[in-house]
């Protein structure tokens, strides 16, 4: 396939190096443009993809313009203002999750996709686990009845990320900003996007932030207003309920847990992930009425940050649907995010719909 489009990148730490890595590996798309504030990442990234646009400022390499898909994966406060503009510039935007640090920010972009014609897409990669297909499958085929009960983790040992992840201001919040909301966002679509009517949340900061009576752990010393561990119980339309567990820090074993399982009327299944993409297995379980057998399957690996930016030239290409996304799902998902924090600090249930 001939070159479609031309993308740049704005940001150029772990992520933006995800989206470039990405772009590079398809024939319809050429890098032409960077944005980043450290010079020496900057010159290095653009000397391997053959950069000749790149700029320390962002207003920079959107006032030169000559890109048709941008990647925003820069800190959260910065998401909005950079796709919006973007967006009036006439780009697609492919934005890193989460979407936005407010609903109000997160409501202007989806605005502003509308008002363009555009596309807004939010990196959800972890949908491509292949085990969380198979589930899905089974969700949508009625295979697991109706399910009443979905209880998914994501725990880390030691993994407190530094610089601005540890910024409310910035981030928007803290490990249920930046693991949970991978966790909310793929049960939310194995399960048909139900309705989230009300949910209860409770944060701690036991190993981040300067605390004399918690351990050292890498990235310490910063200041911190974050949680680093967050647990989430949320009350769906029709009567199911999600639990939600994740830590960036926690006294438990030390690889990732990723975990989820799934209790339905007529059957169950869980898996456990990997948060590198390796192909897994789900167990599926028959109802107790039926004996209780079991059935192993095999999936395939996930595609992360590939899958991401192939479903978003697509959508740019017009294949998806009407050839528009405009972040509607992200929306309602930084909605929910944002009712996790209010409990948090309320300490009450939060009812939604």
């Amino acid at each position: 396939m001939s070159v479609s489009f031309k993308a740049a990148v704005v940001g150029l730490g772990w992520a933006g190096q995800q989206h470039l890595a990405a772009y590079s590996r398809r024939d319809d798309v050429e890098i032409v443009g960077l944005a980043g504030l450290e010079a020496d990442q900057l010159s290095a990234l653009a000397t391997q993809y053959g950069v000749d646009h790149a700029f320390a400022d962002w207003n920079d390499l959107i006032a030169w313009g000559g890109f048709d898909l941008l990647s925003v994966a820069v800190p959260t406060s910065l998401h909005a203002p950079i796709a919006i503009a973007a967006l009036q510039s006439g780009s697609h935007v492919l934005c890193e999750k989460p979407m936005a640090g407010t609903v109000a920010d997160a409501q202007a972009m989806v605005d502003a996709a509308k008002s363009s014609g555009l596309v807004l897409d939010v990196v959800f990669n972890h949908r491509s686990h292949g085990e969380l297909k198979a589930i899905k499958r089974l969700v949508a085929d009625g295979g697991l009845g109706n399910p009443y009960h979905t209880r998914v983790t994501w725990l880390r040992r030691d993994g407190i990320p530094a610089g601005w992840f540890r910024q409310r201001a910035l981030s928007g919040g803290g490990v249920l900003a930046d693991l949970g909301i991978h966790l909310l966002d793929y049960t939310l679509d194995i399960l048909g996007e139900p309705a989230v009517r009300s949910l209860s949340a409770a944060g701690f900061s036991a190993f981040s932030g300067e605390r004399s009576d918690a351990r050292p752990l890498e990235g310490r010393g910063e200041s911190s207003d974050v949680e680093d561990f967050a647990s989430v119980f949320l009350r769906l339309a029709g009567g199911g309920v999600i639990e939600l567990d994740v830590s960036w820090a926690a006294a438990r074993a030390s690889a990732d847990e990723m975990t989820i399982t799934v209790h339905g009327t007529e059957g169950g299944a869980e898996a456990a992930l990997s948060p590198a993409f390796e192909a897994g297995d789900v167990e599926r379980f028959t109802a107790p009425t039926v004996g209780g057998e079991s059935e192993t399957i095999e999936t395939p690996a996930g595609r992360g940050h590939d899958e991401v930016v192939a479903e978003f030239v697509a959508a740019a290409h017009g294949s998806i649907g009407e050839g528009r996304r405009v972040g509607s799902a992200a929306l309602e998902r930084t909605r929910i995010i944002g009712a996790c924090y209010e409990s948090m600090v309320s300490g009450r249930e939060v009812v939604l719909a």
